[in-house]
């Protein structure tokens, strides 16, 4: 059998919160308000596992590491280096030297929730690059990478009680990022198949000029 991330790559985000609705899954798994910034390619598509990264203010706690070294170093091959800052600091936590490791170690996108720097050299580098704002100033003077691969926030407030776990399944393209968690990515994957034959199928009735009141109630029943 093939493994779940090939069965879900010819997937888009927008298949995946379909699937993940159906499943009653809150949002469709949607993370608001993170764009794609890199690379310039509305064709863009990612999906692997979360690697998390999470960052603390300096003021806040005293600095405590759960790991050894620098976080970008214990990035996984096929990962998704997924990073929560602290809500409302103005500066980047992830700039151009961190997506050339990244790249080196593997990694197949950077979702950074928060605030991303160096745009022209992740775009140079054809990396994948998410994030919630840019910025232009170092993160090293409000925060520090405290822990990874712990569960870590969505800084969301339209989504504010939304976790993204290490393992999760990230699917992103250039409409946004939708968050399977593991219990649900072989239903997911089930389901897939016959929602997006069905769209197919609507816009099929559609083009032939049927109305969309007919085309949902016969193909959708609503």
């Amino acid at each position: 059998m093939q493994n779940i991330i090939t069965r879900l790559a010819p997937y888009g985000a927008c298949d995946v919160a379909d699937a993940l609705l159906k499943l009653k899954h809150p949002a469709g798994g949607f993370l608001s308000g993170l764009r794609l910034r890199s690379p310039a390619d509305a064709s863009t598509k990612i999906i692997g596992r979360a690697h998390t990264v999470l960052f603390r203010r300096n003021s806040i706690a005293q600095q405590r590491k759960n790991f050894k070294g620098h976080y970008i170093d214990t990035v996984t091959p096929g990962s998704i280096l997924f990073m929560s800052a602290p809500a409302g600091i103005p500066n980047a936590i992830y700039g151009g030297l961190m997506t050339m490791r990244a790249r080196t170690l593997g990694a197949v996108g950077t979702v950074v929730d928060g605030r991303v720097r160096d745009l022209a050299e992740h775009r140079e580098q054809g990396y994948p690059v998410f994030s919630r704002d840019l910025g232009i100033t170092a993160g090293q003077e409000v925060c520090y990478s405290s822990e990874v691969n712990v569960p870590v926030p969505l800084r969301s407030p339209d989504q504010p009680d939304v976790w993204i776990n290490p393992g999760d399944l990230i699917v992103g393209d250039e409409n946004g990022l939708a968050c399977i968690p593991q219990s649900l990515e072989e239903e997911v994957a089930r389901l897939l198949p016959g929602l997006v034959e069905r769209d197919r199928l609507c816009m099929e009735d559609l083009v032939s000029g049927k109305t969309a009141e007919e085309v949902f109630r016969t193909r959708r029943g609503s």
